[in-house]
């Protein structure tokens, strides 16, 4: 499409949607991550990681390799007293650096990198508060939604990571005062094609697969636990519900997942998040793929500090441990498998002037496997430093749009397991002979 359609294109929307900016009907808010960079190995810049955290690299300063940009776009439809209806959406694009070419449009011609550019709706949703009357205190400001969203996520910055993430189509009631604390429910659901022992897993591309795992998530939140504390305690419990014309015999397997969190204000300027969660059954891998068939459990716990004692200096801390037990192993039928994996890292900051900033980090992760999916037992470790020169608009850690300049070092080993040579760790374009390797480039993140 030329830029003369685009506009075209784009100039009903802009004229609609220009009164509704100015009297704040609609909000645009949003995140993007964009950049350039190289490898030791003479390619395009890959990401270090031993695939803890599902993204490409675990630690992620210095260590993206692909543009990423999404628009929250809120807007309210109607808004009287207590009373509000608004919707939401979120627009989103992501192409991995190996497919990006700045010569011409990537969207069409037959190229092969197409599958590595994404554009996706993220959510799609509406909410409706203040519609249950005024004579019940617990529902005043309760809100009943419905649609495809993000709920009630919690991350960690460092590492990107969604730990607690139940997101796709669903409908609930949420905000429901017990005085205590507030409560919520909610319907979620996700199509699922197959199952992580079969290389299933969500069926994003057609509305047709053969399963539909249904989530059912309860949630107590804000409860006080001390000043400046509060604690968010969860249940989700998971049943596939699968289509009578589909093979059952197998695909049986649900489950639920325990979820403690607490949020910790005012430590020198900063603030702590500590996570548990234990989880049986389907749940284990995240709401991306649920797991139909293996009778697996493990626990996770994680925790983030993050301090800003002076005003030219901040830091934040993060540690990982997790320990999974597969009860029905896939090549061993009635065997079990384990697998134990931890990470530790820090990124400190210092602040030379209002808008320049030095940021480091140094990450360690270690994963351990015991006929995990495979005979034998096998361990990957793997220590990354990134060392970055920055411009923000203030000294703050938390400060965006970031440009950084970054150069990223990465030291790894195996215990080499014959038996399953997908569990040694090689970085992308790395021969396996390899044992450590550097990327370096420019990198533009920001949200707002």
């Amino acid at each position: 499409m030329t830029g003369k359609r685009i506009l075209k294109a784009a100039l009903p929307m802009l004229l609609v949607g220009a009164p509704l900016l100015a009297d704040d009907t609609v909000d645009i808010h949003g995140y993007m991550r964009s950049g350039v960079g190289r490898s030791s190995e003479g390619g395009e810049q890959i990401a270090f990681g031993l695939g803890i955290i599902p993204n490409p690299g675990d630690f992620r300063f210095g260590n993206e390799d692909n543009h990423y940009v999404e628009l929250a776009i809120d807007v309210k439809a109607y808004e009287k007293g207590n009373t509000s209806f608004k919707l939401h959406f979120r627009p989103a694009y992501k192409e991995s650096y190996s497919a990006q070419d700045g010569s011409y449009d990537r969207s069409g011609g037959g190229n092969a990198f197409i599958p590595n550019q994404k554009i996706l709706f993220r959510e799609t949703w509406g909410e409706a508060t203040g519609v249950f009357g005024k004579s019940s205190e617990a529902f005043k400001d309760a809100s009943v939604w419905g649609g495809r969203r993000f709920y009630q996520r919690h991350d960690v910055h460092m590492l990107d990571y969604w730990f607690w993430d139940n997101e796709g189509q669903g409908a609930g009631i949420e905000n429901i005062n017990l005085g205590f604390g507030k409560f919520h429910v909610a319907y979620i659901q996700q199509d699922v094609q197959g199952n992580i022992g079969s290389g299933g897993g969500v069926d994003i591309a057609t509305p047709t697969g053969k399963y539909i795992m249904s989530t059912y998530d309860f949630r107590l939140s804000d409860i006080v636990t001390n000043p400046g504390g509060a604690l968010t305690v969860g249940l989700t419990l998971q049943k596939p519900a699968n289509l009578k014309t589909a093979d059952t015999s197998s695909n049986t397997n649900g489950g639920y997942r325990v979820d403690l969190l607490h949020n910790q204000g005012g430590i020198l300027g900063g603030d702590n998040l500590a996570a548990f969660h234990y989880t049986v059954g389907s749940p284990l891998w995240g709401w991306y793929n649920a797991d139909l068939t293996d009778k697996n459990k493990g626990w996770e716990f994680l925790d983030a500090l993050y301090l800003a004692p002076t005003k030219s200096f901040a830091v934040c801390f993060v540690g990982l441990y997790r320990d999974l037990t597969i009860v029905t192993n896939v090549t061993a039928p009635g065997s079990t498998g384990s697998q134990k994996s931890m990470l530790i890292g820090v990124r400190p900051a210092w602040f030379f002037t209002e808008h320049m900033s030095l940021e480091a980090e140094v990450g360690y992760e270690e994963v351990k496997r015991d006929k995990f999916y495979a005979p034998g037992t096998s361990k990957s470790h793997l220590t990354k430093e990134t060392l970055a020169l920055q411009w923000q608009p203030k000294p703050s850690w938390w400060s965006r749009p970031s440009l950084r300049l970054f150069i990223t070092n990465a030291e790894w080993g195996n215990d080499k397991n014959p038996n399953a040579s997908w569990q040694t760790y090689t970085p992308p374009n790395f021969a396996s002979t390899k044992t450590n390797g550097y990327t370096y480039g420019f990198q533009c993140e920001a949200w707002w």
